[in-house]
């Protein structure tokens, strides 16, 4: 005999909000029962989304590419910081899971084995689109080269110098 439950959080569940902060031991629960990263198959995990012409993808990013932005970006109170960057994730994005627990007898004893899957059915699309738009990319500014620092200065007379470390101070 065996029990499945689709698990996901309601969508008006505040988790950051202090009245709906999870108890302590919900740690627990959800480091048996809870989603994990390494639940998520490697279809979903790596694989961009599909693009076809009837329907673009809203992202070309993949789901560990979202979840490593959200853990970079994401800030969180002290007491939340508790949680586990996978829990915060799927709360945050409603990403859904399976927990299933079935029953053996081994030597007249009765065992409950529990068993956590990925709800692989789920708009992954959107979720990585919801992650970008609230946590953008920064893109780096490439640093000028040293040497063309140098150049810029080749030349010119202490007083033309002094005069570029007086804009350069006062720019700052």
């Amino acid at each position: 005999m065996s029990h499945s439950w689709f698990i996901q959080f309601n969508k008006d569940f505040q988790f950051t909000k202090p009245e709906c902060q999870p108890p302590m031991w919900f740690l627990k629960w959800w480091s048996k029962h809870g989603s994990q990263a390494e639940i998520i198959p490697d279809t979903l995990w790596n694989t961009e989304p599909s693009k076809t012409n009837k329907d673009p993808p809203l992202s070309t990013r993949t789901i560990k590419q979202a979840l490593n932005q959200f853990v970079q970006m994401y800030r969180c109170t002290e007491y939340i910081s508790r949680f586990p960057p996978v829990l915060l994730f799927c709360f945050k994005y409603k990403v859904p899971w399976i927990v299933k627990w079935s029953y053996q007898i081994k030597n007249n004893t009765l065992i409950r084995n529990f068993a956590v899957k990925c709800w692989d059915n789920f708009d992954r699309d959107r979720i990585i689109k919801f992650v970008y738009d609230e946590f953008p990319e920064i893109k780096q500014v490439e640093d000028q080269s040293s040497s063309s620092i140098p150049d810029f200065l080749l030349g010119k007379s202490p007083e033309e110098l002094a005069k570029i470390y007086k804009l350069a101070a006062q720019a700052c």
